[in-house]
Formats: structure tokens, C-alpha cells, sequence
């Protein structure tokens, strides 16, 4: 492939510019010529795309549709595709964010037409989003399922909509290791740039994860946890991703269904 100068002196120069400034960061390095004629493929071939996107979020005031992420390319590992979308269900603009082949929301989701979902006690505008039981944000009937007491695996479709928007899922255990395998597996990488206290994370690929922790704990600005759709024994139990202010770890957790954590949507494929 040939690769015209002028992109590759572009590429260099934005890759010297991150190293300069995020010195302190070991995973970032200079591309392999692989991946710069990925790069520049993935360039080329979405230059005429109707999708409105860039490597910052788009302006609320050209917010493409949900139905527009038809146009986003169904594969690659270029990053930094981003934009916002609208909630159709409450007319909420949320970020979006390529990561590898994945696209997340940026933001947790702050749903909370048709369930008790609650905000933290320390965030009274709900800024962090709201923090659903599992059986909340599996959209499931507690009362009637038995699902927060017993395994509901039957009932958790792949993918699972839950409380997501028509077109996106609750993520996986699964999908969830694919994108800390992608980060390195450091939560640093993940972390938003703000709000962990002394410790905030570089935000590497725009995902931007905030502490907002567990409903009435002191893990308010200092644990970010999120559910997955898997049960755990004993059945009452469902696994959950947590990072600490205190560390670079990305943990795999098990609690009671009953507990409340953060929600991050994943786009279905």
C-alpha cells in the first residue's frame, strides 16, 4: 500500500505530540507500519462517510440519530472515532466512543423512566449516572422472576438490551475483558481525566470512566463499578467490573444482585 508523506508526517507529528505530553504513560509507542497502513486504510475509506464523527465529541447541535451508527466501519482498531447520540426515551445526549471493534456509551447511562433506580446520596444531580440493582438494569421483574434471589440465565438474551436503548446492550463479562485486554489492562488508561481525586486516570482512548460508586458507600470518588449480564454462584450473585482510585487494576467482582452500581452500554454488532 502506498501511503502518501503527508499522512505519515501527520501521524508522526500527533504521535510525538502524546508522547511528549503523556510521558508518564508506558503503553503509548510509535505505530507499526501494520498499523499505519490500518490507519491510513480506515482513513481513506471513511473520508466520504455520511457519519458525522472525529476525534472529539460532536456538537449537540449536529447529533446524528441512532440509526446513523449504521455507518461507522463494522471493523477496525483505529481509535478516537467518537460522537453523540440521542436517548429516544428521554431525549438525553450521551457520548459514544470506538474502542478497537467496540463502540461504548462515554457516559454511564442515566436512565430512569420505568425503574427505582437511584443516584448516589453524594451526587444530588446525578451526574454519574444512576445506579441500578442487576435486576434493574437486566430489565427483569424482580417480584415475579425471583431473579435478585435465584439464576435467571434463561431470561439474559445475547445481547441483553436491559436498560440500554433499542440497538444497545448490557455488556458481557466477556465483552468487558475484550476491552481491558485492548487497554492493557490498565484502568489509568480507562479512567477519566478528572474526578478521582489525586489519582485521575489518562483517559487513552476517550472512555472516561468516573468513581461513582455503590448507593449510601463511602465509594463515592474513589470506586467506579459496572455490571455485566452474568450470574455468579450462588445464583443471588452477578459479576461486576470495579477500578480504584488507588491503583492501575481493573478488578472482576461478585456482590448481591440487590446492590446498586453504575451501567455502561455497549452498541450491538
Amino acid at each position: 500500500m502506498t501511503i502518501p508523506s503527508k499522512f505519515r508526517l501527520y501521524l508522526a507529528g500527533t504521535m510525538l505530540a502524546l508522547l511528549i505530553s503523556c510521558s508518564d504513560n508506558p503503553s503509548l509507542k510509535f505505530p507499526t507500519e501494520a498499523e499505519v497502513e490500518q490507519m491510513y486504510s480506515h482513513y481513506s475509506s471513511s473520508s466520504s462517510s455520511e457519519f458525522s464523527s472525529s476525534s472529539e465529541p460532536s456538537s449537540s447541535s449536529s447529533v446524528p440519530s441512532s440509526s446513523s451508527f449504521s455507518a461507522l466501519p463494522s471493523s477496525s482498531s483505529f481509535i478516537n472515532e467518537r460522537g453523540t447520540f440521542i436517548d429516544t426515551r428521554d431525549k438525553k445526549t450521551y457520548n459514544w466512543v470506538k474502542i478497537g471493534d467496540q463502540v461504548w456509551m462515554a457516559q454511564n447511562l442515566n436512565y430512569n423512566l420505568s425503574v427505582n433506580a437511584v443516584c448516589h446520596t453524594k451526587d444530588e444531580n446525578c451526574s454519574c449516572g444512576m445506579l441500578y440493582t442487576w435486576i434493574q438494569a437486566m430489565a427483569l421483574n424482580a417480584p415475579k422472576d425471583n431473579c435478585d434471589e435465584q439464576y435467571c440465565t434463561g431470561k439474559i438474551e445475547t445481547p441483553h438490551n436491559g436498560m440500554c436503548l433499542e440497538g444497545w446492550h448490557i455488556p458481557t463479562k466477556e465483552e468487558w475483558e475484550t476491552l481491558i485486554s485492548f487497554s492493557n489492562k490498565s484502568a489509568n488508561n480507562l479512567k477519566a481525566t478528572s474526578g478521582w481525586g489525586t489519582n485521575n486516570g489518562y483517559d487513552q482512548y476517550g472512555f472516561a470512566a468516573l468513581p461513582c460508586g455503590e448507593q449510601d458507600s463511602l465509594s463515592y470518588g474513589t470506586k467506579g463499578i459496572w455490571w455485566t449480564t452474568a450470574e455468579d454462584n450462588p445464583g443471588s450473585f452477578a459479576y461486576q467490573f470495579m477500578m480504584d482510585e488507588n491503583n492501575d487494576v481493573i478488578d472482576l467482582k461478585s456482590n448481591s444482585k440487590k446492590f446498586n452500581f453504575s451501567v455502561r452500554c455497549i452498541k450491538d454488532n
